[in-house]
Order: C-alpha cells, then structure tokens, then sequence
C-alpha cells in the first residue's frame, strides 16, 4: 500500500496521489510519502545553470521518504513522475543518498554532490523512466 501524506496547501494533492499510485502501484509496496513544499530548501539546492524543483530523499525510517516540491511547481505530471521513478531507485536499493554530505551512491558507486546534475546515472535513469511514464499516463488518459 502507498501511504501518502500530505503537507502541502498550493499543490494539487488529488492529481499528485493519482500519478503516484500511476507510477508505483505495480513497482513497491507499503511505502509511505510525505509530500511538502519547501521552496527555500530548492532554492539552496538549485545552481545558477539548474532550478531544483522538486527532491525526494529516504528519512531515517526504511520505506518512509520525503517528496519535497516547490510551491506552485509548474508541470506536476512531468514532476511526480521523474520523483517516482528515484523513490524506485531508493526501494530498489540502487540508489542512497547521505544526506549529511550531499554524496549519492550509485549501483555501489559514490559520487560527490557537485558531480554535474545531468551526467548523474540515477538522473538519466529518471529522465527516461519520467518519459515512459508520462507516455503511458497520457495514453491512460486519452
């Protein structure tokens, strides 16, 4: 069962349960996702090339992660989707994230919180999960 909590008020929480279930019924099971809006926690993250949007990351309790997404975030399908697909990685155990120093571990590789955003496996792995996701969720919708 996904278990999602919401702790936002300009987001859509209706649209964002529905593409989460979409993207991760079939995918994990008994996970629990809080989602919150933190817009100056995306702006410390985001670079002047790079505007962070939205950040999903493990708490310190196994299958409980935080989803935090910018207030009045534009896109919200494209976002959720590219979040869901790291929150697999997470569950899938290919992805870790020390949240202390910013460094990632990727299929037992480490690298540093300045390695750039778009060369990151775990993120190309996202993007094309995001694509393929969104592709099914707009033909589900027709």
């Amino acid at each position: 069962m996904i278990n999602i909590k919401n702790i936002s008020r300009e987001l859509d929480y209706q649209k964002i349960c529905d593409l989460l279930h979409f993207a991760l019924d079939d995918e994990v099971k008994d996970v629990t996702i809080n989602i919150i809006e933190y817009n100056s926690l995306l702006d410390r993250l985001s670079t002047p090339d790079l505007t962070i949007n939205a950040l999903t990351y493990p708490t310190n309790t196994e299958h409980v992660y935080s989803m935090v997404i910018r207030r009045k975030a534009e896109d919200i399908e494209n976002l959720i989707l590219h979040e869901a697909a790291h929150l697999m990685q997470f569950e899938e155990g290919r992805l870790k994230l020390n949240i202390q120093s910013g460094r990632c571990e990727w299929d037992g590789v480490t690298f540093s919180a300045s390695f750039p955003y778009l060369a990151r496996p775990w993120e190309k792995e996202a993007i094309t999960k995001q694509h393929d996701l969104m592709a099914a969720w707009r033909h589900k919708n027709k």
